[in-house]
């Protein structure tokens, strides 16, 4: 399987994506008021939030994936710093058919929707990568 983005860059793809996967959420609300962070969004629910103009990043992860474990209070920290983006959590196992259809080849691997586009991808687990991805894309 190839991708789009070599491992360590971030890449644009401007032609139309599927909808974020069925996920989990990690709001900023949700951060503050349950402690958890995370709730289940339906596809339904994921779809419409990338329909309304709204910055939203995807993290493909898996529970085994040492990669995805050191980024996870770096993702944490995104959430708490930026307000405006909505944050997704997608664990492959749960949603394999979401993570061939957007080509999801290593992880964890980041990809931003606006407007239910994908307008980029990022495939490191540095925190300098992932604060500019998001900050990339939050200004589009």
């Amino acid at each position: 399987m190839s991708g789009p983005a070599a491992k360590g860059s971030a890449s644009e793809n401007r032609a139309s994506a599927p909808a974020p996967p069925k996920s989990s959420q990690v709001s900023n609300e949700q951060k503050g008021q349950t402690g958890s962070g995370v709730g289940k969004r339906s596809e339904a629910n994921a779809r419409e939030a990338t329909a309304g103009g709204r910055l939203v990043v995807v993290k493909f992860f898996e529970a085994d994936c040492h990669d995805c474990q050191k980024v996870g209070s770096i993702y944490d920290e995104m959430v708490k710093r930026f307000h405006r983006v909505l944050f997704l959590e997608a664990n492959v196992q749960e949603n394999l058919d979401a993570a061939i259809e957007l080509r999801v080849r290593l992880l964890p691997t980041f990809i931003a929707f606006k407007d239910g586009e994908e307008v980029g991808r990022l495939i490191d687990a540095s925190q300098n990568n992932i604060e500019s991805f998001i900050r990339k894309y939050s200004v589009i």
